[in-house]
Parts: structure tokens; sequence; C-alpha cells
């Protein structure tokens, strides 16, 4: 968590996706890094994947402050995979 997060905010994306991805195989449940993961895939436009994982975290946090938000990604995003 601690390296996924570091990366994220010192924008090295790569890493950052990475580090989410195998910090979420030990701790699935982890909303904060289900958000961030799905923004991160977001940026380098693998909508469906973003989606998915954006998902994964309204069902984790339905009602967090972060919600509203989540589902409005998931609605550009849908967006953009029918435009291709």
């Amino acid at each position: 968590r601690v390296l996924a997060e570091s990366a994220f905010r010192e924008k090295r994306m790569d890493d950052a996706a990475g580090e989410y991805t195998l910090a979420l195989q030990f701790a699935p449940w982890w909303s904060a890094g289900r958000y961030n993961r799905a923004l991160l895939l977001g940026e380098t436009e693998d909508y469906v994947e973003a989606i998915i994982e954006m998902k994964k975290f309204l069902i984790l946090d339905p009602n967090g402050k972060d919600a509203r938000g989540a589902q409005d990604k998931i609605y550009i995003w849908e967006a953009k995979v029918a435009q291709k």
C-alpha cells in the first residue's frame, strides 16, 4: 500500500499500477486502492479494466465520499468504449 500510494503521488504511473495490482492481490477489500487503480487505468485509456475496477470500488464503498464521482467516471469511460 505504501509503495503504491507513494508512486501515485509522485506521478510514477507505471510503478503505481504495478504496486496497486500487487497490493490488491493481498487486500482485495482495499477500496481506496481499487479507486486509485481505476483512475490509473483510465489515464492509460484502458477503459474496460478501469470500469471493472471502479465497479469493484463502488461495491466496497457505495456511500463513500468518492462514490458519485466514481459513477460519473464509469459513465464517461463507458461512452469512450462505445466510441471505439
